[in-house]
């Protein structure tokens, strides 16, 4: 997927993943979550930390959760 011309591969999301589940930051509520490896994650923070862009940075949404989904990952129902 491509994120303001950042190509991002599920490898990176991967990572980024892991990299927030070693943070220990909390999530904050969301709509929708991504599925990695079993754990649900704030879709926009992983794709932060996968592309290196600021949250801020970019937008969420149906854009984002569509990308995710085209790596081969689940968005799920968190509320």
């Amino acid at each position: 997927m491509i994120l303001k011309g950042h190509r991002i591969t599920a490898e990176q999301v991967i990572a980024a993943a892991s990299a927030y589940s070693q943070s220990g930051e909390i999530p904050v509520s969301q709509k929708y979550m991504v599925e990695i490896s079993g754990q649900v994650y704030p879709p926009k923070k992983i794709l932060s930390i996968a592309s290196g862009l600021p949250v801020s940075g970019f937008s969420g949404g149906s854009a984002i959760n569509n990308g995710l989904t085209k790596l081969g990952f689940a968005i799920v129902s968190y509320r």
